[in-house]
Protein backbone atom coordinates (compact mmCIF):
# COMPACT_ATOMS: atom_id res chain seq x y z
CA UNK A 1 0.00 0.00 0.00
CA UNK A 2 1.24 3.74 -0.63
CA UNK A 3 2.01 5.67 1.99
CA UNK A 4 -0.64 7.69 3.54
CA UNK A 5 0.57 11.01 2.25
CA UNK A 6 0.49 9.63 -1.22
CA UNK A 7 -3.11 8.68 -0.44
CA UNK A 8 -4.27 12.22 -0.34
CA UNK A 9 -7.67 12.17 1.61
CA UNK A 10 -9.30 15.56 0.71
CA UNK A 11 -12.07 16.34 3.06
CA UNK A 12 -14.52 18.71 0.68
CA UNK A 13 -17.84 20.19 2.54
CA UNK A 14 -19.52 23.31 0.71
CA UNK A 15 -23.30 24.35 -1.45
CA UNK A 16 -27.22 23.14 -2.53
CA UNK A 17 -28.89 20.34 -4.05
CA UNK A 18 -27.04 17.81 -6.19
CA UNK A 19 -26.80 19.02 -9.23
CA UNK A 20 -26.60 17.43 -13.22
CA UNK A 21 -25.13 19.20 -16.24
CA UNK A 22 -24.02 18.06 -19.65
CA UNK A 23 -22.12 20.02 -22.60
CA UNK A 24 -22.21 18.54 -26.16
CA UNK A 25 -19.72 21.77 -27.14
CA UNK A 26 -16.23 20.24 -28.83
CA UNK A 27 -13.87 22.77 -27.47
CA UNK A 28 -12.32 21.74 -24.16
CA UNK A 29 -12.54 25.53 -22.39
CA UNK A 30 -15.81 26.62 -23.95
CA UNK A 31 -17.42 22.95 -22.41
CA UNK A 32 -16.02 23.11 -19.04
CA UNK A 33 -17.11 26.93 -19.44
CA UNK A 34 -21.04 25.21 -19.86
CA UNK A 35 -20.91 23.15 -17.14
CA UNK A 36 -19.54 25.67 -14.55
CA UNK A 37 -22.26 27.84 -15.62
CA UNK A 38 -24.93 24.80 -15.33
CA UNK A 39 -23.97 24.18 -11.41
CA UNK A 40 -25.00 27.55 -10.67
CA UNK A 41 -23.34 29.78 -8.01
CA UNK A 42 -23.21 27.40 -5.02
CA UNK A 43 -20.54 25.83 -3.41
CA UNK A 44 -20.16 22.30 -4.55
CA UNK A 45 -17.81 19.51 -2.51
CA UNK A 46 -17.05 16.98 -5.39
CA UNK A 47 -17.91 17.58 -9.20
CA UNK A 48 -17.94 13.97 -10.62
CA UNK A 49 -16.84 14.59 -14.64
CA UNK A 50 -17.52 11.85 -17.07
CA UNK A 51 -16.29 12.39 -20.88
CA UNK A 52 -16.87 10.24 -24.04
CA UNK A 53 -13.73 9.16 -25.61
CA UNK A 54 -13.06 11.89 -28.22
CA UNK A 55 -12.56 14.62 -25.09
CA UNK A 56 -9.65 15.76 -24.12
CA UNK A 57 -10.07 14.29 -20.61
CA UNK A 58 -7.48 16.53 -19.13
CA UNK A 59 -7.85 19.52 -20.52
CA UNK A 60 -12.07 19.58 -19.86
CA UNK A 61 -11.27 18.72 -16.00
CA UNK A 62 -8.34 21.00 -15.91
CA UNK A 63 -10.37 24.01 -16.85
CA UNK A 64 -13.32 22.82 -14.83
CA UNK A 65 -11.41 22.71 -11.77
CA UNK A 66 -9.69 26.15 -12.42
CA UNK A 67 -13.92 27.44 -12.30
CA UNK A 68 -14.00 25.35 -9.20
CA UNK A 69 -11.09 25.69 -6.98
CA UNK A 70 -13.08 24.92 -3.72
CA UNK A 71 -14.15 21.45 -5.42
CA UNK A 72 -12.43 17.98 -5.58
CA UNK A 73 -12.95 16.91 -9.23
CA UNK A 74 -12.83 13.68 -10.66
CA UNK A 75 -12.97 12.96 -14.21
CA UNK A 76 -13.06 9.92 -15.98
CA UNK A 77 -13.26 8.41 -19.80
CA UNK A 78 -16.22 6.08 -21.01
CA UNK A 79 -17.45 5.02 -24.51
CA UNK A 80 -20.38 7.41 -23.93
CA UNK A 81 -21.63 9.34 -20.65
CA UNK A 82 -25.45 9.60 -19.72
CA UNK A 83 -26.99 12.81 -18.56
CA UNK A 84 -30.12 15.59 -18.60
CA UNK A 85 -29.74 14.55 -22.37
CA UNK A 86 -30.14 10.91 -22.12
CA UNK A 87 -27.02 8.74 -23.43
CA UNK A 88 -24.25 10.99 -25.92
CA UNK A 89 -21.96 9.33 -27.79
CA UNK A 90 -20.20 12.57 -27.88
CA UNK A 91 -20.44 14.62 -24.70
CA UNK A 92 -19.67 15.13 -21.26
CA UNK A 93 -21.81 14.92 -18.17
CA UNK A 94 -21.25 15.79 -14.25
CA UNK A 95 -22.74 15.46 -10.98
CA UNK A 96 -22.06 17.81 -8.24
CA UNK A 97 -22.68 17.51 -4.71
CA UNK A 98 -23.36 20.24 -2.13
CA UNK A 99 -21.40 21.85 0.39
CA UNK A 100 -22.82 19.17 3.26
CA UNK A 101 -21.91 16.47 1.29
CA UNK A 102 -18.68 15.11 2.96
CA UNK A 103 -16.08 13.34 0.72
CA UNK A 104 -12.65 11.94 1.19
CA UNK A 105 -10.88 10.37 -1.52
CA UNK A 106 -7.87 8.16 -2.28
CA UNK A 107 -5.78 7.40 -5.12
CA UNK A 108 -3.97 3.88 -5.91
CA UNK A 109 -1.51 3.82 -8.01
CA UNK A 110 0.23 0.78 -10.30
CA UNK A 111 -2.82 -1.13 -9.82
CA UNK A 112 -2.00 -3.62 -12.18
CA UNK A 113 0.74 -5.12 -9.82
CA UNK A 114 -0.68 -4.30 -6.51
CA UNK A 115 -1.25 -6.50 -3.64
CA UNK A 116 -4.21 -7.35 -1.86
CA UNK A 117 -3.15 -5.09 1.30
CA UNK A 118 -2.64 -1.63 -0.63
CA UNK A 119 -6.84 -1.30 -1.27
CA UNK A 120 -7.31 -3.09 1.94
CA UNK A 121 -5.33 -0.09 3.68
CA UNK A 122 -6.55 2.56 1.46
CA UNK A 123 -10.42 1.91 2.22
CA UNK A 124 -9.55 1.52 5.87
CA UNK A 125 -7.76 5.06 5.44
CA UNK A 126 -10.23 6.39 4.55
CA UNK A 127 -12.79 5.08 7.06
CA UNK A 128 -10.69 6.75 9.65
CA UNK A 129 -10.29 9.89 7.39
CA UNK A 130 -14.07 10.08 7.22
CA UNK A 131 -14.27 9.87 11.17
CA UNK A 132 -12.33 12.43 12.11
CA UNK A 133 -13.73 14.71 9.15
CA UNK A 134 -17.36 14.15 10.39
CA UNK A 135 -16.70 13.18 14.20
CA UNK A 136 -18.55 9.93 13.87
CA UNK A 137 -17.97 6.58 12.47
CA UNK A 138 -19.10 5.80 8.77
CA UNK A 139 -21.80 3.45 8.45
CA UNK A 140 -23.50 2.03 5.70
CA UNK A 141 -27.02 4.47 6.36
CA UNK A 142 -25.13 7.45 5.98
CA UNK A 143 -21.97 7.00 3.94
CA UNK A 144 -21.33 5.23 0.64
CA UNK A 145 -17.96 4.33 -1.27
CA UNK A 146 -17.30 4.75 -5.20
CA UNK A 147 -14.63 3.40 -7.32
CA UNK A 148 -13.29 4.48 -10.47
CA UNK A 149 -10.64 1.99 -11.85
CA UNK A 150 -8.80 2.43 -15.17
CA UNK A 151 -10.04 -0.64 -16.88
CA UNK A 152 -6.57 -1.18 -19.53
CA UNK A 153 -5.21 -2.65 -16.16
CA UNK A 154 -7.34 -5.52 -16.46
CA UNK A 155 -7.12 -6.23 -12.10
CA UNK A 156 -10.89 -5.23 -11.27
CA UNK A 157 -11.07 -8.40 -9.55
CA UNK A 158 -8.19 -8.87 -7.25
CA UNK A 159 -8.51 -4.25 -6.54
CA UNK A 160 -12.56 -4.47 -5.65
CA UNK A 161 -12.01 -7.75 -3.31
CA UNK A 162 -9.32 -6.16 -1.07
CA UNK A 163 -10.81 -2.54 -1.31
CA UNK A 164 -14.41 -4.26 0.26
CA UNK A 165 -12.69 -6.45 2.44
CA UNK A 166 -11.12 -3.15 3.98
CA UNK A 167 -14.57 -1.43 3.83
CA UNK A 168 -16.46 -3.93 6.00
CA UNK A 169 -20.28 -2.96 5.76
CA UNK A 170 -20.07 -0.19 4.00
CA UNK A 171 -21.49 -0.32 0.39
CA UNK A 172 -19.37 0.01 -2.89
CA UNK A 173 -20.40 0.38 -6.33
CA UNK A 174 -18.12 1.68 -9.15
CA UNK A 175 -17.17 1.92 -12.98
CA UNK A 176 -14.01 0.94 -15.34
CA UNK A 177 -12.95 3.68 -17.60
CA UNK A 178 -12.06 2.88 -21.34
CA UNK A 179 -12.41 4.09 -24.62
CA UNK A 180 -13.05 0.96 -26.61
CA UNK A 181 -10.46 -0.86 -25.34
CA UNK A 182 -8.26 1.74 -27.64
CA UNK A 183 -4.78 3.14 -26.00
CA UNK A 184 -5.07 6.51 -24.46
CA UNK A 185 -3.36 8.31 -21.87
CA UNK A 186 -5.41 9.69 -18.94
CA UNK A 187 -8.04 7.71 -18.48
CA UNK A 188 -8.27 9.19 -15.22
CA UNK A 189 -8.39 12.43 -13.47
CA UNK A 190 -7.92 13.44 -10.04
CA UNK A 191 -5.83 15.98 -8.01
CA UNK A 192 -4.45 17.92 -11.16
CA UNK A 193 -3.65 15.22 -13.75
CA UNK A 194 -4.43 12.79 -15.41
CA UNK A 195 -3.40 8.90 -15.01
CA UNK A 196 -3.06 5.91 -16.53
CA UNK A 197 -3.01 1.81 -14.48
CA UNK A 198 -4.91 3.64 -11.29
CA UNK A 199 -7.75 3.67 -9.56
CA UNK A 200 -9.63 6.41 -7.12
CA UNK A 201 -11.87 5.63 -4.43
CA UNK A 202 -13.73 7.91 -2.75
CA UNK A 203 -16.20 8.05 0.69
CA UNK A 204 -19.20 10.27 0.59
CA UNK A 205 -21.60 11.28 3.26
CA UNK A 206 -24.34 12.59 1.44
CA UNK A 207 -27.07 13.49 4.23
CA UNK A 208 -29.46 11.78 2.54
CA UNK A 209 -31.16 8.52 2.14
CA UNK A 210 -29.24 6.28 -0.61
CA UNK A 211 -29.43 2.60 -2.02
CA UNK A 212 -26.72 0.85 -3.82
CA UNK A 213 -28.23 -1.64 -6.76
CA UNK A 214 -26.67 -3.50 -9.52
CA UNK A 215 -29.12 -4.94 -11.68
CA UNK A 216 -29.58 -7.01 -15.29
CA UNK A 217 -31.63 -8.53 -17.46
CA UNK A 218 -30.81 -11.82 -18.37
CA UNK A 219 -31.36 -15.43 -17.18
CA UNK A 220 -29.36 -18.96 -17.75
CA UNK A 221 -29.82 -21.24 -20.41
CA UNK A 222 -29.35 -25.03 -20.73
CA UNK A 223 -26.50 -25.01 -22.56
CA UNK A 224 -23.00 -25.69 -20.35
CA UNK A 225 -19.89 -24.85 -21.00
CA UNK A 226 -16.90 -26.20 -19.53
CA UNK A 227 -13.62 -23.99 -19.79
CA UNK A 228 -10.92 -26.45 -20.15
CA UNK A 229 -8.02 -24.33 -21.13
CA UNK A 230 -7.56 -20.72 -20.69
CA UNK A 231 -4.66 -18.19 -20.39
CA UNK A 232 -6.25 -15.95 -17.28
CA UNK A 233 -3.26 -13.83 -17.27
CA UNK A 234 -4.77 -12.11 -20.83
CA UNK A 235 -8.54 -13.03 -19.71
CA UNK A 236 -8.47 -15.71 -22.81
CA UNK A 237 -10.20 -18.65 -22.98
CA UNK A 238 -9.24 -21.09 -25.91
CA UNK A 239 -11.49 -23.82 -25.30
CA UNK A 240 -14.60 -24.73 -24.60
CA UNK A 241 -15.86 -28.57 -24.32
CA UNK A 242 -12.20 -29.41 -25.31
CA UNK A 243 -12.97 -27.43 -28.61
CA UNK A 244 -11.59 -24.21 -29.73
CA UNK A 245 -13.35 -21.70 -27.89
CA UNK A 246 -15.27 -19.70 -30.59
CA UNK A 247 -16.67 -22.50 -32.80
CA UNK A 248 -18.06 -23.99 -29.37
CA UNK A 249 -19.76 -20.99 -28.18
CA UNK A 250 -21.06 -20.52 -31.64
CA UNK A 251 -22.00 -24.16 -31.79
CA UNK A 252 -23.89 -23.19 -28.72
CA UNK A 253 -26.05 -20.30 -29.74
CA UNK A 254 -26.29 -21.92 -33.20
CA UNK A 255 -24.22 -19.83 -34.99
CA UNK A 256 -20.90 -19.47 -37.28
CA UNK A 257 -17.76 -18.37 -35.54
CA UNK A 258 -17.18 -15.24 -37.57
CA UNK A 259 -20.61 -14.68 -36.79
CA UNK A 260 -20.12 -13.90 -33.39
CA UNK A 261 -20.49 -10.16 -33.67
CA UNK A 262 -20.58 -7.47 -31.20
CA UNK A 263 -24.60 -7.28 -31.34
CA UNK A 264 -24.78 -11.13 -31.16
CA UNK A 265 -22.60 -11.35 -28.24
CA UNK A 266 -24.20 -8.52 -26.35
CA UNK A 267 -27.93 -10.54 -27.05
CA UNK A 268 -26.42 -14.06 -26.20
CA UNK A 269 -23.54 -13.47 -23.51
CA UNK A 270 -21.92 -16.38 -21.13
CA UNK A 271 -22.86 -16.14 -17.76
CA UNK A 272 -21.28 -18.01 -14.13
CA UNK A 273 -22.79 -18.80 -11.24
CA UNK A 274 -21.80 -17.46 -7.90
CA UNK A 275 -23.82 -18.68 -4.85
CA UNK A 276 -26.89 -18.59 -6.01
CA UNK A 277 -26.63 -15.56 -8.44
CA UNK A 278 -25.65 -15.68 -12.19
CA UNK A 279 -23.29 -13.27 -13.51
CA UNK A 280 -22.45 -12.25 -16.87
CA UNK A 281 -18.77 -12.66 -17.85
CA UNK A 282 -18.48 -10.57 -21.32
CA UNK A 283 -17.20 -11.13 -24.60
CA UNK A 284 -14.66 -8.38 -26.11
CA UNK A 285 -13.30 -9.84 -28.90
CA UNK A 286 -13.87 -12.86 -30.45
CA UNK A 287 -10.59 -14.81 -32.65
CA UNK A 288 -10.09 -18.14 -34.11
CA UNK A 289 -6.55 -17.70 -34.22
CA UNK A 290 -4.21 -20.49 -33.00
CA UNK A 291 -3.80 -19.67 -29.29
CA UNK A 292 -6.84 -17.20 -29.59
CA UNK A 293 -9.98 -17.55 -29.04
CA UNK A 294 -12.66 -15.47 -26.51
CA UNK A 295 -11.51 -12.13 -24.83
CA UNK A 296 -12.96 -11.56 -21.93
CA UNK A 297 -13.44 -8.24 -20.19
CA UNK A 298 -13.17 -10.03 -16.71
CA UNK A 299 -11.20 -12.68 -15.06
CA UNK A 300 -11.47 -16.53 -16.07
CA UNK A 301 -9.84 -19.69 -15.40
CA UNK A 302 -9.98 -23.20 -16.23
CA UNK A 303 -12.02 -25.39 -14.27
CA UNK A 304 -15.11 -22.52 -14.96
CA UNK A 305 -18.88 -23.44 -16.11
CA UNK A 306 -20.36 -21.04 -18.31
CA UNK A 307 -23.86 -20.75 -19.63
CA UNK A 308 -25.20 -18.59 -22.70
CA UNK A 309 -27.65 -16.33 -21.18
CA UNK A 310 -30.82 -15.41 -22.71
CA UNK A 311 -31.89 -11.89 -22.87
CA UNK A 312 -34.96 -10.34 -21.18
CA UNK A 313 -36.49 -6.90 -21.47
CA UNK A 314 -33.90 -4.34 -20.66
CA UNK A 315 -35.65 -1.22 -20.30
CA UNK A 316 -38.35 -2.84 -18.17
CA UNK A 317 -36.06 -4.42 -15.90
CA UNK A 318 -34.53 -1.16 -15.00
CA UNK A 319 -37.97 0.60 -14.59
CA UNK A 320 -39.01 -1.98 -12.15
CA UNK A 321 -35.67 -1.69 -10.15
CA UNK A 322 -36.01 1.96 -10.31
CA UNK A 323 -39.68 2.02 -9.12
CA UNK A 324 -38.80 -0.34 -6.20
CA UNK A 325 -35.99 1.90 -5.21
CA UNK A 326 -37.97 5.26 -5.42
CA UNK A 327 -41.51 3.62 -3.24
CA UNK A 328 -38.53 2.46 -0.36
CA UNK A 329 -36.88 5.98 -0.43
CA UNK A 330 -40.02 7.98 -0.97
CA UNK A 331 -38.61 9.28 -4.64
CA UNK A 332 -35.57 9.00 -6.00
CA UNK A 333 -33.85 13.03 -6.77
CA UNK A 334 -30.36 11.99 -8.28
CA UNK A 335 -28.59 9.08 -9.61
CA UNK A 336 -24.78 7.80 -9.85
CA UNK A 337 -24.63 5.45 -12.67
CA UNK A 338 -22.15 2.90 -14.48
CA UNK A 339 -23.88 1.23 -17.50
CA UNK A 340 -22.30 -1.51 -19.43
CA UNK A 341 -20.90 -0.82 -23.07
CA UNK A 342 -22.32 -3.54 -24.23
CA UNK A 343 -25.97 -2.22 -22.78
CA UNK A 344 -25.03 0.74 -24.48
CA UNK A 345 -24.57 -1.17 -27.78
CA UNK A 346 -27.88 -3.48 -27.13
CA UNK A 347 -29.96 -0.46 -26.37
CA UNK A 348 -28.80 0.95 -29.75
CA UNK A 349 -29.39 -2.47 -31.75
CA UNK A 350 -32.98 -2.59 -30.46
CA UNK A 351 -33.92 0.71 -30.62
CA UNK A 352 -34.29 1.30 -27.27
CA UNK A 353 -33.03 4.95 -26.55
CA UNK A 354 -36.42 6.43 -26.44
CA UNK A 355 -37.70 4.23 -23.77
CA UNK A 356 -34.12 4.41 -21.83
CA UNK A 357 -33.46 8.47 -22.28
CA UNK A 358 -37.46 8.64 -20.35
CA UNK A 359 -36.13 6.34 -17.75
CA UNK A 360 -33.05 8.32 -16.91
CA UNK A 361 -34.46 12.04 -17.17
CA UNK A 362 -37.50 10.76 -14.46
CA UNK A 363 -34.60 9.19 -12.46
CA UNK A 364 -32.30 11.81 -12.65
CA UNK A 365 -29.48 9.31 -14.16
CA UNK A 366 -25.57 10.63 -14.51
CA UNK A 367 -22.97 8.57 -15.66
CA UNK A 368 -20.98 6.87 -18.00
CA UNK A 369 -21.14 3.47 -20.10
CA UNK A 370 -18.46 1.27 -18.52
CA UNK A 371 -15.89 -1.71 -19.46
CA UNK A 372 -17.39 -3.11 -15.86
CA UNK A 373 -18.56 -2.32 -12.87
CA UNK A 374 -17.74 -2.83 -9.47
CA UNK A 375 -20.96 -3.79 -6.53
CA UNK A 376 -20.41 -5.00 -2.92
CA UNK A 377 -16.93 -7.41 -3.37
CA UNK A 378 -17.45 -8.10 -7.01
CA UNK A 379 -16.37 -6.83 -10.27
CA UNK A 380 -19.58 -7.30 -12.90
CA UNK A 381 -20.61 -6.80 -16.84
CA UNK A 382 -23.57 -5.72 -18.84
CA UNK A 383 -25.38 -4.55 -15.41
CA UNK A 384 -26.81 -0.96 -14.62
CA UNK A 385 -24.77 -0.36 -11.57
CA UNK A 386 -25.02 2.60 -9.37
CA UNK A 387 -26.46 4.47 -5.97
CA UNK A 388 -29.88 6.00 -6.12
CA UNK A 389 -30.40 9.35 -3.90
CA UNK A 390 -33.39 10.36 -2.51
CA UNK A 391 -34.80 14.07 -1.76
CA UNK A 392 -33.55 15.93 1.13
Amino acid sequence: MQQPRRLSATPGRHGAAIRRVDSTLDDPGRAAAEIDRGLGAETRSLILLWCSGDYPLEAVSERLAGHRPGARVLGTVGSAVLGPSGYRRHGISAAAFPSETEVVTATLEDVDRMDFSRGFQAANWLKSEMHRLTGEPPGPEDTFALLLVDGMAQCEERLVASIAQGLGNLRLVGGSAGDHFRERSGRIWHEGRGRDNAAVLVLLRPRRAFRAFSTHHFTPGPQRLLVTRADPDRRVVLELNGRPAAHEYARAIGTAPELLTPAVLANSPPAVKVGDSYYIRSVRLVSTDPGEGLAFTCAVDQGIVLRVAMAGDLAADLQHRFETMADDLGGIASTLAFDCALRHREIEHKGLETAMNGLLARFGVCGMATYGEQFERMHLNQTFTGIALGHD
